[in-house]
This record gives C-alpha cells, structure tokens and sequence, in this order.
C-alpha cells in the first residue's frame, strides 16, 4: 500500500471527495506494512519510526506545512454547515464563528511550521496526517451512539448520557472522562448535537448560537478555559458536555485503524 492509498480509505470512510485542508502526505512512500501512528507526531517520534523499522507514520494532528498553517482555518469553516443543519442563519453562523477562528488565523504566524515535516524529509521516512476524516468518523460514531441511547431512553437525563458515555471502550480506558461543563446533570438531555469535525471545538460563541437555536445538550471534544469562563459569566442555561479529547480522538483513530488491519497493515 502506498501513502496516497491510506489517505484515500480515510477519505472513503468519512464520505470525503477531496483531502481536506488541514490534512496532508508530507514525504509519500510505497510498499508500506507498518504503520507507526500517533495523535500528536514530533521529530522524536519519526526518529522512533525509523529506528524500529516502520514503513510509515500517520499522524493526527497537523504537524506542520500547509495542513498545519492554511488548514485549521480553512476546515472550521465546516461549522457554518453545522450551524445551518439546525436551522441557524448563514449570517449568524459566521458571525458566531468570528472569535475562535480569527484566533487560529493569527496564531499561525507563530507556528514553526517546518519543524517536524523537515525531520521525515530528511529521514526519508513516508509521513502523512488525517485529521478531519477521523474527526468525521468520531462525530458519526457519536451521532449514531446516542441517537441509539436516547430512543432506549425516553427522557434521559444528562447523567444518564455521561454515564452512558462512560461505556465507551476508548472512554471507559481513558484518564480524562466526559463532564458538564455547562449545565445541570438532572435536567433531560433534549435536544442535542455534537459538535465535532470542523478543525477544533466553537468556542463559547459558537454553542450560544446552538443554544439560541433550541439545542438543548451540546457536545465538543474539549472546551478552553477562556470560553468556559465566558458561558458561565453569560449565566447559559442550556447544557454543554465535554467527551475529552484523547479519549474522542481514539474512537475514530481505531475504527480507522481497524480497516487497516483488515487490509494487511499493521
């Protein structure tokens, strides 16, 4: 199998036409057996790779080039179409996704953005990333998890719903579990929606819109502190539930890695 194949069955699994943006083949390769595959790849990691004799590495999170720089922007713009699947306004969905992602946009003249893409270049080593295909994948899987839950439970309240996502293998074996960051624990979990596959979570502006909408129960894979200040100060009443982000990342990470396996890469 080659990089551009295990690129290609991401995309096929999370019913992508196209490598989203902040994705990327950095060093491409063939003939490829072992994978070494992390959430978060640095240069220690590819060194590590090389040295146990993978053929490849696959990385999570942007580590660099284009994906890293152009892309995170680029792909949060995925929650316009969220916002507007539930009835918000293509006006006030930009709106409300103005702060965090003018956030991303500055901070990426920070970024040393050549730093662990240089490494497998120079180690020669094929290197690639997938972040919003398996993030697509976690969001179904979520989706189809708690639709499920809620039509066996008529009425669920919101810690029925986090003991329930308590069940989850990749949760169950995690050190950080869900949590109500938002809300009350004894009110009905209602209405939800999770809120995942668009780069990173909305920020504090970005639930007040799904709230405003009649969302009841919000789901985002983490939520910074600034913006969990920002929703108690503006007294929300609605519910907002963390799954925690490794955890979340594991579940599409394996269903990804599972098919791979299936197909003789380990």
């Amino acid at each position: 199998m080659n990089t551009e194949e295990l690129m290609q069955i991401a995309l096929e699994m999370s019913a992508f036409e196209e490598i989203p943006a902040d994705s990327q083949i950095f060093v491409r390769g063939d003939d490829i057996k072992r994978i070494l595959f992390g959430v978060d790849v640095d240069a220690a990691g590819l060194m590590l790779a090389k040295q146990l004799n993978f053929d490849a590495v696959i990385a999570h999170h942007p580590p660099g080039s284009e994906a890293q720089i152009y892309g995170m922007p680029e792909v949060m713009l995925r929650h316009i179409e969220q916002m507007k699947s539930v009835g918000i306004s293509e006006k006030n969905a930009k709106k409300a996704l103005e702060v965090i992602r003018g956030r991303a946009v500055r901070y990426r003249n920070v970024i040393n953005y050549e730093r662990v893409t240089s490494v497998a270049k120079l180690l020669e080593i094929p290197f690639l990333n997938i972040h919003t295909p398996v993030d697509a994948i976690t969001k179904k899987y979520f989706d189809d998890y708690i639709d499920s839950f809620l039509s066996s439970n008529k009425g669920a309240k919101v810690s029925d719903l986090i003991k329930s996502l308590n069940e989850i293998d990749e949760i169950s074996k995690g050190l950080t579990k869900p949590a109500l960051r938002i809300g009350v624990e004894n009110s009905p979990v209602g209405k939800f929606f999770v809120a995942m596959s668009a780069g990173t979570n909305g920020g504090a502006a970005v639930a007040k819109a799904y709230f405003k909408a009649g969302i009841d129960t919000l789901l985002y894979m983490h939520l910074a502190e600034e913006d969990y200040k920002t929703l108690k100060k503006d007294r929300v009443k609605k519910n907002l539930v963390i799954t925690g982000h490794m955890p979340s990342d594991s579940i599409g990470i394996n269903i990804y890695l599972n098919e791979l396996e299936k197909r003789g890469i380990f």
